[in-house]
């Protein structure tokens, strides 16, 4: 249950991270800070909530279990036993909260960049990736695709689409990725181990060789981080839901 709910937090975590990307990425930049302030207790106030009435629902529901098969491109997901109708209610109250969040955070990450062009303190060089404002800690950019990104000194980056689908990869090179229109979630561990799960009947894939490794944005010259490229899938995660620590 825990693990659930972390999934549906963690488009919500990513968010914000992106947010705060903007907000933090200059001296002067005190209107992407105030956005992502604003952005922040938008949307971790709904989430919290609706953690803790999963967790409520969870210690008073009855055992009450359902089996169901479903397929992804990743192969064939088996059902376990189903969560208690009351847990299954507040997980959908928060997985609402957490799509909704996702939308206005990338919003606000656009927002926030175009603000950035503007910032004195920002510099400004042309990549692939397109034209990308950095700082010391930050590199932020708009993908060709529409995509905000930002990638840290540290080599960790992130990236989230109108649509609301959600990169966050670690200096270690795991991964994870949420894409709410196909309810479906991916994660991969540093050693390789992987998880792909539907969000919605929180089943999980027996087959990862399909699995669609992110592409790491490019060198950025005069940027001294460089982003970290996404571990490879090479097997099933067997007990915890990788990408999720």
């Amino acid at each position: 249950m825990k693990k659930s709910i972390a999934i549906l937090s963690l488009g919500l975590a990513t968010t914000l991270g992106l947010v705060a990307c903007g907000g933090n990425s200059g001296t002067n930049s005190n209107s992407s800070a105030s956005a992502s302030a604003s952005a922040s207790a938008t949307a971790s106030a709904p989430a919290s909530t609706s953690a803790a009435a999963t967790s409520k629902s969870t210690t008073s529901a009855a055992a009450e279990t359902t089996k169901a098969e479903t397929k992804t491109t990743q192969g064939t997901i088996s059902a376990p036993s189903g969560l208690p109708s009351e847990a299954s209610e507040a997980l959908k109250k928060a997985e609402g909260s957490a799509q909704q969040a996702v939308s206005e955070g990338y919003t606000v990450s656009k927002k926030a960049l175009e603000q950035l062009k503007n910032e004195p303190s920002e510099k400004k060089v042309q990549t692939s990736d397109g034209t990308v404002y950095y700082n010391d800690e930050f590199a932020h950019f708009e993908s060709k695709d529409g995509a905000i990104v930002c990638v840290q000194s540290n080599g960790a980056w992130t990236s989230i689409d109108s649509s609301g689908v959600t990169i966050f990869v670690k200096e270690d090179g795991s991964w994870s990725k949420t894409n709410p229109k196909d309810n479906l979630y991916t994660g991969v561990n540093a050693d390789g181990a992987a998880t792909v799960m539907n969000t919605k009947t929180y089943t999980r894939a027996t087959d990862v060789s399909s699995i669609e490794t992110p592409k790491a944005p490019g060198p950025i010259d005069g940027f001294k981080g460089t982003a970290k490229t996404p571990v490879k899938p090479t097997k099933v995660a067997l007990s915890e839901v990788a990408g999720i620590k």
